[in-house]
Parts: structure tokens; sequence; C-alpha cells
């Protein structure tokens, strides 16, 4: 049994890290254009 909250702190921590996720593949493909463009 879980304690009432566990879900929400873990749905919020899986939340943070799949953002956390998404801005560095952002920031990953910003970076590829930047080299793109420079060829």
């Amino acid at each position: 049994m879980n304690v009432p909250g566990e879900d929400e702190i873990e749905a919020m921590r899986a939340h943070e890290e799949n953002l956390r996720q998404r801005k560095a593949v952002r920031q990953a493909l910003k970076d590829n254009n930047g080299i793109l463009r420079k060829w």
C-alpha cells in the first residue's frame, strides 16, 4: 500500500525528469542547427 501522496510525488518526479530530458534534447538540436548553419 502506498502512503497518500506518494504516487503524486512519483508522478511529479517523473514529470520533472521528462522536462529535463526534453530541455536537453532541445539544446542538442539547437547546437546541431548551429553547426549545420556554419557549413
